[in-house]
């Protein structure tokens, strides 16, 4: 008995100890290591197509050390005669790592405007160029006109 007693007792004093420490610990801020990147940018790039090619493509030349690219969105255009449906693909692509992103692809109807407009995430280093390519089925596509956004350090 006097044993169950000592143990007792004893479990009792370290837990009054335990809440005694948890009780006077400070907060302690923490910090995400794993977001090196904190400033808000957008870039936004227009550019004419080859009307002999199958691609439009945009292309973006990241200034900052890092930047971290999670939205895009662009608009382009076809000729009247080419039916907006006729883009097979949409990627944003690091020319520099070959990281890429496949983004979805939309279109008005009866128009011949198309567009994508969604989030992503795919990180650049300084000086990496970064585009934004749009695959035809069929070659002609006027123009394009494309923002990315995110944070960059």
């Amino acid at each position: 008995m006097k044993t169950l007693l000592t143990t007792t007792a004893l479990i009792l004093s370290m837990t009054a100890a335990a809440n005694a420490f948890a009780a006077t610990s400070p907060a302690l801020p923490v910090n995400n290591v794993n977001d090196p990147v904190n400033h808000p940018f957008q870039q936004t790039v227009l550019t004419s197509c080859n009307a002999q090619t199958f691609s439009c493509v945009a292309t973006f030349t990241m200034q900052a050390s890092m930047t971290l690219i999670q939205h895009v969105s662009c608009v382009w255009n076809v000729p009247v005669d080419t039916a907006v449906g006729s883009v097979t693909s949409a990627e944003l692509w690091n020319a520099s790592s070959g990281d890429n992103n496949w983004l979805p692809v939309s279109s008005w109807s009866s128009s011949n405007f198309g567009f994508l407009n969604t989030d992503t995430y795919l990180f650049a280093l300084g000086g990496s160029t970064v585009d934004a390519n749009v695959q035809l089925a069929s070659p002609g596509a006027n123009g394009i006109n494309c923002t990315i956004s995110g944070y960059h350090n």
